[in-house]
């Protein structure tokens, strides 16, 4: 038996072929005229990617629904406003997490800093509304982040970093995450383009948490001189650049120890979790770890666009840096090299 608030009316429901956690939380979903449609479930800061395959109603008030067995799994799930309870019993479906297999790992004790995340709504390519930021937050709060830099893009006739929206997203999101006793800080993104440097110094766009420091993206094809020249140029005129996803990059593919100029240059590397643990691609994992083998990684940061496709992994690659590089080396990656950028050192 599945117990449940007493619900009034009609009250949705659906068989699912269920892959990840189940539990009680919040959704996100959307029937389309009986057709199989899919949904988020989030329970205890772990999302579950479900797929209704058939719909079923119940009409009136429930004190409790009986279990209804689908084919090889006892599945069911049943909707009230915005509350749902799912229920899984002998299961022997098919049920892997959408994160690789893996569950949302817990660093409790830990204050990670993220210099790079998608968090704020409607403004890129990120979160699509406000209750995905918020349980963006709440993810990240589970996994020990203390602080956020919210870091919409801005890049030439793509993403426009519309100021006005990224302001109001952010002082709403803030008050959110302060109950979540996470701090916000504003930032960007920049595809780097000949404007970077007027929209830095004109205040278009904001620097990380509003310091010297930028960051900065480039094209996946962009040259190595590309990157240096504006690197140099960033520098000269005060600014402190730190590459975004540098493992992602063509030229560091086919000679990762190329980074080492851009170092040398005066720019800082970050690499995105999701990166070193592979679940990006092999290339950009292999060319990732290395740069960790060479020393040459400043941040580690989510580069977190949504809860599921794109979701914040960095409790597991605190756990995997810590277990391969050393405690002291993941506290430098994920709390104190960060917590330089937010005092602005």
């Amino acid at each position: 038996m599945i117990e449940s608030q007493r619900p009034s009316g009609s009250v949705f429901g659906a068989f699912v072929k269920i892959h990840g956690v189940v539990g009680i939380g919040k959704c996100s979903m959307g029937f389309f005229k009986n057709k199989p449609c899919e949904f988020t479930a989030i329970h205890a800061g772990n999302i579950a990617r479900i797929t209704a395959c058939k719909l079923f109603r119940y009409r009136g008030n429930h004190d409790s629904f009986r279990m209804v067995s689908l084919e090889r799994a006892s599945l069911s799930v049943l909707f009230c406003k915005k509350e749902f309870i799912v229920c899984s019993q002998s299961c022997r479906a098919r049920s892997t997490l959408p994160f690789g297999g893996r569950m949302l790992k817990t660093r409790r004790g830990t204050d990670m800093i993220d210099i790079h995340c998608h968090v704020l709504y409607g403004v890129d390519d990120g979160s699509m509304d406000l209750q995905i930021s918020q349980l963006m937050i709440d993810q990240m709060a589970q996994m020990g982040v203390t602080a956020v830099i919210a870091t919409p893009h801005y890049r030439h006739h793509m993403f426009h970093y519309p100021t006005q929206q990224i302001e109001e997203a952010y002082q709403v999101l803030r008050e959110y995450a302060t109950s979540k006793q996470i701090s916000l800080f504003p930032g960007c993104e920049y595809h780097v383009d000949h404007d970077i440097f007027d929209h830095l110094e004109t205040g278009r766009v904001h620097s990380l948490a509003d310091t010297s420091y930028v960051l900065t993206e480039y094209s996946y094809s962009d040259s190595l001189d590309r990157i240096l020249s504006y690197t140099q140029e960033l520098i000269l005129r005060g600014w402190k650049p730190v590459i975004a996803h540098a493992e992602r990059y063509e030229v560091f593919h086919r000679k990762p120890r190329l980074a080492e100029e851009v170092v040398d240059a005066g720019a800082q590397i970050q690499v995105n979790a999701n990166s070193i643990l592979g679940l990006d691609g092999r290339a950009v994992k292999k060319a990732s770890r290395k740069f960790l083998d060479l020393d040459l990684v400043s941040y580690i940061a989510s580069d977190a666009h949504d809860l599921v496709e794109r979701a914040s992994h960095m409790g597991e690659c605190f756990s995997f840096v810590r277990k391969k590089y050393g405690e002291e080396a993941a506290k430098e990656l994920f709390e104190e090299n960060p917590g330089r950028i937010l005092r602005g050192e």
